[in-house]
């Protein structure tokens, strides 16, 4: 009776590990399938992405940039700088 009952035990640990390793193999097999549809996923959208960017339209060029030109101080524009400078201190 109690060695039925000792191997009905081992019997019974046996087929558990079985399990245990027959699901394991499994999760395995579902995390490669996820992995390689998440992969594919991003391929798609990677190459939408791309096919959307070229057909955004082109930005127009930037104008010539002004140029400044030093025109010479008139006798009142200094006489208006001095005045300035000496009421302010600067």
């Amino acid at each position: 009776m109690l060695a039925d009952t000792l191997q009905a035990l081992h019997d019974t640990e046996e087929q558990a590990e079985k399990m245990i390793t027959d699901a394991n193999i499994k999760v395995r097999e579902i995390e490669k399938q996820t992995y390689q549809q998440i992969t594919k996923i991003e391929n798609n959208t990677n190459l939408e992405i791309a096919s959307a960017l070229t057909e955004l339209p082109q930005p127009e060029p930037l104008p010539d940039p002004v140029v400044k030109i030093d025109v010479p101080q008139t006798k009142l524009d200094a006489a208006v700088d001095y005045i300035i400078h000496a009421v302010h201190g600067a």
